[in-house]
C-alpha cells in the first residue's frame, strides 16, 4: 500500500496531465508574437536583434527553425518567432519591415507599416540610445551641420 504522500503526489500529477493544451501554452498577457521568414542562406537572429534591441524594443522570446516545402522536404526559409511587448509591437513590426530582409508572415499589426518602411530602402533609423546626453547632442549637431 502506497503511503499518503505518494497518493497525494500522484493525484496532483494526474490533474496536471489533464490540463487543456490551450491553458498549457497560453501566452503571458501583454506579449505579441510575430512569425518572420528570411532567405534560407543565413539565420534571421542577427537581423532581428540588430533591428530591434538598439532601438529600444525588448525581445521577450525568440525561437528559430527551418520552413520546408515539398516532398521530400526542401528548406525554403529561416523562420523565427519573435515575441515583444504589446506596447512595442507596432514599432517592432515597422523596424522589421524597414530592414527589407524579413517577411512577416504571421502576427501583422498594421499593414501600412510595410508601405511606410519601403520608403527608406532598407536603411534603419538611427538609434536614439546614446551613452550620455553630451555625446548625443554632439552627434545631432554634426548631422545638422553646426
Amino acid at each position: 500500500m502506497a503511503s499518503n504522500w505518494r497518493t497525494e503526489w500522484r493525484s496532483k500529477a494526474r490533474q496536471g496531465a489533464r490540463r487543456s493544451p490551450a491553458k498549457a501554452k497560453a501566452k503571458p498577457a501583454g506579449m505579441h508574437t510575430f512569425v518572420v521568414q528570411k532567405a534560407y542562406c543565413t539565420p534571421a537572429r542577427d537581423t532581428i536583434y540588430t533591428a530591434l534591441e538598439p532601438r529600444g524594443v525588448e525581445i521577450l522570446r525568440y525561437s528559430e527553425g527551418v520552413h520546408t516545402v515539398g516532398s521530400p522536404p526542401q528548406p525554403a526559409a529561416q523562420e523565427a518567432r519573435v515575441a515583444v511587448r504589446t506596447s512595442q509591437a507596432n514599432w517592432a513590426e515597422y523596424l522589421m519591415e524597414r530592414t527589407q530582409k524579413l517577411a512577416i508572415v504571421g502576427g501583422v499589426i498594421d499593414p501600412r507599416n510595410q508601405a511606410w518602411a519601403a520608403k527608406y530602402g532598407g536603411k534603419l533609423p538611427t538609434p536614439w540610445i546614446e551613452p550620455t546626453c553630451k555625446e548625443g547632442h554632439a552627434a545631432w549637431a554634426k548631422k545638422r551641420g553646426k
